[in-house]
């Protein structure tokens, strides 16, 4: 199956997901923030999954159980 074939048959059910990091002053100082988000391609609808300062595996692990539930979506 071509390429271009593929996207057309699961483009509304294609989504993406990166990990940003925002730098923010508080009265703590410098503080980096990590920000996981996921778009719908053919929507280009981008849901916040989750923020914190620090991206252990246990809270990807948790973000991952959040958006792949029935409810979630």
């Amino acid at each position: 199956m071509p390429w271009s074939t593929f996207l057309k048959a699961h483009w509304d059910s294609m989504a993406a997901t990166d990990l940003f990091t925002v730098e923010i002053w508080s009265r703590f100082g410098l503080t980096r923030y990590y920000v996981l988000f996921f778009i719908k391609l053919s929507s280009r609808r981008v849901c916040i999954a989750g923020i914190t300062t620090q991206p252990h595996a246990s809270w990807i692990k948790q973000i991952a159980r959040n958006v792949t539930e029935p409810s979630a979506q």
